[in-house]
């Protein structure tokens, strides 16, 4: 195997490296202006979360049936979210937040911001979530 870096290679770093500095990876925020449902469902007021308001921006919502969940917004689309659960899908243990997205503190498991799993023992992307979009708000579960 050669040790030579193609053209393609070179332009192909340097795209992603643009891209990384392109995107900015905001830290998740508490939610606010939420409601749990009888039925178990999340209600989050769009407006009451302006962290959301932009392509990278995360909310986290905690203590849901015991367990954490993040909204992040993927595009600029009316549906441009995404809900996923926090638990890593080696054992459960709560993930938190780093620079390439999400990581296991229990094994070092690493997931991209939407959930897709980069490395480590986990079984799996992490868990998304239902979620509906209307002009208000986001109903998740």
């Amino acid at each position: 195997m050669s040790a030579e870096i193609s053209r393609r290679e070179v332009l192909c770093g340097v795209a992603l490296l643009s891209l990384g500095t392109a995107i900015s990876l905001d830290s998740a925020v508490a939610a606010t202006g939420y409601k749990v449902l009888a039925s178990g469902k999340v209600e989050v007021d769009i407006a009451a979360n302006p962290a959301i308001a932009k392509v990278g921006g995360v909310l986290r919502i905690d203590d849901v049936k015991g367990k954490s969940i993040a909204v992040v917004r993927t595009s600029t689309a009316k549906t441009g979210y995404k809900a996923i659960d926090l638990s890593c899908t080696h054992q459960g243990v709560p993930v938190e937040q780093s620079s390439a997205g999400w990581m296991c503190p229990a094994h070092g498991s690493q997931f991209t911001l939407a959930g897709k799993k980069i490395s480590g023992l986990a079984r799996g992307p992490l868990k998304n979530l239902t979620i509906a979009v209307t002009p208000t708000k986001l109903t998740i579960g």
